[in-house]
């Protein structure tokens, strides 16, 4: 018995000592794994990126095969040092295939088996930030290629759909929107966007419906619904103060702050919230690197990017010349020949005559004196070049680095307002074609600005007539009588001036604005509470009637 039970007890610490070196063996492998994953042999793809990196030695196709080695090589290693360098090769892949403008290929580097590898391995924060900064990366390499950028987020919005991504999903669908805005596809970009807010405003994703609003907002601006773009913008703003906003996206509020007080005819509000967005653009293009180089080259490509310091410079300008030509010209919506010039004509005349006597009795040099003295009250409503000079903003030190064909043609335009020339509009206009009309809002208010023109410069030709040929007229103004006629017509329905056209005989006839018959106006008024009398009267009656029967 007792040999028997030593036997147990040794076949026990047999057993023992086996599953504890079994134990133990298991547990040094596993420890050997988690060291590979932590420390894994990557000096292969370390190389193989650092060749792909230098550009000078390699072409951009052969950099393509090795990047894309890299991404789908045959250990699959993703560590964390592994997953960096493929992370690095992705965005290098992307800056390739744009260089080389095999947008096909872009299209398909996340969606496609180069990706999907790395995709699966990671986790879902890194894969959206990749995700996002290759989408960054195509949007500011290829600016212009909004189709190849509506293809990719149309792709990776199927592939999170699949993958169940929702977050990631809401955050390409912003891309989107704004991608169709810049299109001119408004109505599919609101579309989008209504559905994409009901999500978020559950969600509560402050700094994602900051940035949705806001694209709203431009959206409803492109619709000229200037209400909605408002109540847009307001909304943007509410989210944006219960969270941190990057300087990029707050400029970008001010501008369109900008924009909108612009389009309401505020300029002097509309040029501080521009100055307000030039100042943080212009320091984080420098911040970047950027400099009178990035300028330069943003002045020698085909579009200026919206949102950039220079497109806010050229909104300064815009809302300098508007504002200061709409002083200098004293027309505003209901301007025109008023009470106030003819007057002031009709004194000049006087006093020109009275002169012209009193030159007969002191001499021909104060004549001559006088003379330019009344000529200049007579001529006062013309603009001076000195209040429509934009010299001085764009020479300081933020803005000389911005010199080119936009700023040119911007200051081409004040110097054409500063004349009240529309010659000179017109031909600044045909010279400049892509720099003033490709922008939305300058578009828009460079059709504002030439009804000024052509407004004033009407005026100022009829003014001392009380009957002129229309055909006179246009001759002097050098444009096509059935125009001519039709902006005159126009101008008198607006109110700007009172008269006729007598298109019978080809005249128009300006009358003086008179005083108002007070007399006249106290008996409409009298005659309009009479009214209002018998109409309570009437129904009080009609009620007791009613009531009576």
């Amino acid at each position: 018995m007792e040999i028997e039970a030593a036997a147990t007890a040794a076949a026990a610490t047999t057993t023992t000592t086996t599953t504890n070196s079994n134990s133990n063996s298991n547990s040094n492998s596993n420890s050997n794994n988690n060291l590979d994953d932590d420390e894994q042999d990557i000096a292969d793809l370390s190389l193989l990126l650092d060749s792909a990196q230098d550009s000078s030695s390699t072409s951009p196709s052969t950099t393509i095969q090795t990047l894309t080695s890299i991404l789908t090589e045959s250990q699959n290693r993703h560590g964390p040092k592994a997953s960096s360098i493929k992370e690095r090769a992705i965005y290098l892949l992307a800056r390739t295939h744009c260089s080389m403008q095999s947008y096909d290929s872009v299209v398909a580097l996340l969606t496609g088996s180069t990706c999907s590898a790395f995709f699966l391995n990671v986790t879902k924060a890194k894969c959206a930030k990749v995700v996002r900064a290759v989408l960054d990366i195509v949007c500011s390499l290829a600016p212009e290629e909004l189709d190849m950028q509506q293809q990719i987020c149309l792709n990776i919005i199927e592939w999170t759909q699949q993958e169940k991504r929702s977050f990631l999903r809401q955050r390409v669908q912003a891309k989107l929107a704004s991608v169709l805005f810049l299109k001119g596809k408004y109505g599919e970009a609101q579309t989008l966007v209504d559905g994409l807010l009901t999500e978020l405003k559950k969600l509560d994703d402050k700094q994602l419906l900051v940035e949705t609003h806001l694209v709203e907002s431009k959206i409803h601006h492109g619709l000229r619904n200037l209400p909605k773009s408002k109540a847009a913008l307001t909304a943007s703003r509410t989210c944006a103060n219960a969270i941190y906003v990057g300087p990029g996206l707050q400029s970008s509020i001010d501008g369109m702050s900008g924009i909108l007080h612009c389009e309401e005819g505020d300029y002097n509000t509309a040029h501080s919230y521009f100055l307000e967005a030039f100042e943080q653009l212009d320091q984080l293009e420098e911040g970047k690197g950027g400099g009178a180089k990035a300028s330069a080259n943003a002045n020698a490509s085909a579009n200026v990017k919206e949102g950039s310091a220079l497109s806010c410079l050229k909104y300064m300008m815009l809302c300098k010349i508007l504002d200061s030509l709409t002083k200098a010209l004293k027309l505003s919506s209901q301007g025109g020949v008023g009470k106030y010039c003819t007057v002031l004509y009709q004194y000049c005349m006087i006093l020109r005559f009275v002169y012209m006597l009193i030159a007969l009795l002191v001499g021909p040099n104060i004549y001559h004196l006088i003379s330019r003295h009344v000529s200049s009250h007579r001529t006062g409503a013309r603009s001076d070049k000195a209040e429509v000079d934009i010299s001085g903003m764009i020479s300081s030190k933020q803005a000389v680095k911005f010199a080119g064909k936009d700023i040119e043609a911007m200051s081409a335009i004040a110097s054409a307002a500063s004349r009240r020339s529309l010659k000179e509009y017109e031909a600044v206009t045909e010279k400049y074609s892509h720099e003033l009309q490709d922008d939305l809002l300058i578009k828009h208010h460079l059709k504002f600005l030439h009804e000024q023109l052509l407004e004033s410069n009407l005026i100022r030709i009829i003014e001392p007539y009380s009957c002129v040929e229309i055909e006179h007229v246009a001759e002097l103004i050098d444009m096509p009588l059935a125009l001519v006629e039709k902006k005159l017509s126009q101008m008198i329905l607006d109110g700007k001036f009172n008269g006729i056209l007598d298109q019978g005989k080809g005249q128009l006839i300006v009358y003086e604005e008179g005083e108002k018959d007070l007399a006249m106006e106290k008996g409409l008024e009298v005659i309009a509470n009479m009214d209002n009398v018998v109409s309570s009267l009437f129904v009080r009656s009609h009620a007791l009637r009613t009531t009576m029967a």
